[in-house]
């Protein structure tokens, strides 16, 4: 299930959330991504999430959509307003990191 058809079944549809947090292990970039096709992140206020990147998930081709989907959170007008990086570790041949972040919209 997506936010948008969960609202749509509560009869949400044009409500505004005050904060949705994500904490889901990588799925994040996939369902932000779906989430600014769909409209849903326009009414979102506030947005803690974690990111993740593990050695082996996402995929390393996967990192410039990831920085686009950020980029594409700028454009629609939520603001990092909170980042703390959390486990950091990498090397040549990996690399491992979770960070907290709020977005304000």
């Amino acid at each position: 299930r997506t936010l948008a058809s969960l609202k749509k079944m509560l009869g949400h549809e044009n409500k505004t959330l005050d904060v949705l947090k994500m904490d889901i292990e990588t799925y994040e970039w996939p369902i932000l991504k779906n989430m600014l096709k769909d409209g849903s992140l326009k009414y979102i206020k506030q947005l803690p999430m974690e990111w993740h990147i593990f050695p082996n998930e996402p995929m390393r081709t996967e990192f410039r959509s990831m920085y686009q989907t950020y980029l594409d959170l700028r454009k629609m007008g939520l603001r990092l307003f909170y980042i703390k990086f959390g486990a950091l570790r990498h090397s040549r041949l990996f690399f491992n990191l979770q960070t907290d972040t709020t977005f304000v919209n």
